[in-house]
């Protein structure tokens, strides 16, 4: 379980960065918004997943 759990991590980190890229460089704020979005649904997911974890 872990594993998936930082899988959802890594993920996260992608989408920002991926956001980042498209909203400074590219100047494309409606795609930086939708990784952005992304990230967030990402990382709650990793954050459910980990609480999860801790409890059993």
């Amino acid at each position: 379980m872990k594993t998936i759990n930082y899988i959802f991590l890594i993920g996260a980190v992608m989408f920002v960065f991926t956001g980042l890229y498209f909203w400074l460089v590219k100047n494309q704020i409606d795609y930086a918004a939708f990784f952005f979005a992304l990230a967030a649904i990402g990382h709650s997911t990793y954050l459910h997943a980990t609480k999860a974890d801790k409890t059993s």
